[in-house]
């Protein structure tokens, strides 16, 4: 990614209390951009960087919409409802995810915003991911979380057919890492939410064997590669071919296993935090079936490139992190 990048100053993010658009932010400030944080929440932490501004969204009123995206030249749109929510409210989901998104992509175009960059989700290909997956995988998942997701897919990849804008939408896989605060929605990730409980209970309690595969992906890795998609010429630029549709997948492009991934905790406790945490997990059952997992891209020109190393400084800086911000529980 070493590319010279054009200087797009003004980014909308959305989805403001979040983890990846809290770290979002902290980039491109750093970077020197102007970021607009939208959220839906007046309970929204406020960044200490000068030039990131916080606004209440309301994402019935197109008019306010429109004055959001006045002026600004890039949208990273990370807004959504989580799988548990869309569960228990399928219509919630497909209105949060799929028509406020069609909204917010209706009122930049009309605003003149030249990009839009949508976060989804790998789950749009399945429930279970296993195998080979890229981006000519068939979308199967029923679920309202991936579903719903995919409806705004649609409506981006429309608007990118007639013209007027340009869109990338990013296929996330298990994306974990640091939240900017506390409150942020981000803990029941797996790996956040294991860093958690190293601090809080001292010990590691898995709901499963821990024998399924993951593609985990450190948050340091997706921001380095959504700001290079808001900072490059053209979309055009991360694409492999130019008529490949501008859908990415985005991960490590290696899998392992939940276990494996608690014992790397397990390990970076006692090397960051100073002691061990005891790990614990239902036994596997006898005829439970292992799947390896790639989740690979190719439709990107420029992959992430993840090192050990890259997983081991994310993990170190969430336990630094918890121990931080989380009292440890009294045992009993």
């Amino acid at each position: 990614m070493g590319e010279k990048l054009v200087t797009y100053k003004r980014i909308l993010i959305t989805g403001g209390s979040g983890l990846i658009a809290g770290r979002m932010a902290q980039r491109l400030a750093g970077a020197g951009c102007f970021v607009k944080l939208g959220t839906r929440s007046s309970e929204t932490f406020r960044l200490k960087e000068p030039s990131v501004d916080v606004f209440l969204i309301d994402w019935a009123d197109d008019r306010g919409l429109r004055a959001l995206c006045q002026g600004v030249d890039v949208i990273v749109n990370a807004m959504g409802m989580n799988a548990n929510d869309c569960i228990k409210d399928p219509v919630g989901a497909l209105t949060t995810n799929g028509v406020y998104t069609t909204r917010l992509l209706q009122a930049a175009v009309v605003s003149g915003v030249r990009r839009f960059i949508q976060l989804s989700t790998a789950h749009v290909y399945s429930s279970s991911l296993s195998g080979t997956i890229t981006e000519m995988t068939c979308t199967t998942n029923p679920h309202p979380y991936a579903s719903s997701h995919l409806a705004a897919e649609m409506a981006l990849l429309w608007a990118a057919q007639r013209g007027g804008i340009e869109v990338a939408v990013m296929r996330l896989s298990n994306a974990f890492g640091r939240p900017v605060n506390s409150e942020s929605p981000c803990w029941t990730l797996l790996v956040n939410e294991l860093c958690r409980q190293a601090v809080e209970l001292r010990v590691l309690r898995l709901r499963s064997s821990g024998v399924q595969h993951r593609d985990f992906v450190p948050m340091s890795k997706v921001c380095e590669l959504i700001s290079y998609a808001c900072l490059v010429k053209s979309i055009e630029e991360l694409k492999v071919r130019p008529k490949d549709p501008p859908v990415f997948n985005v991960g490590s492009g290696f899998s392992m296993s939940v276990r494996e991934m608690a014992e790397l905790i397990q390990e970076r406790c006692q090397a960051v935090l100073g002691y061990r945490v005891e790990l614990k997990s239902p036994e596997t059952c006898p005829n439970e079936c292992v799947t390896s997992l790639r989740f690979l891209s190719e439709t990107l020109r420029v992959p992430l490139r993840i090192e050990l190393t890259d997983f081991i400084s994310e993990v170190d800086e969430l336990l630094i992190f918890c121990r931080a911000s989380f009292v440890p529980q009294e045992p009993g």
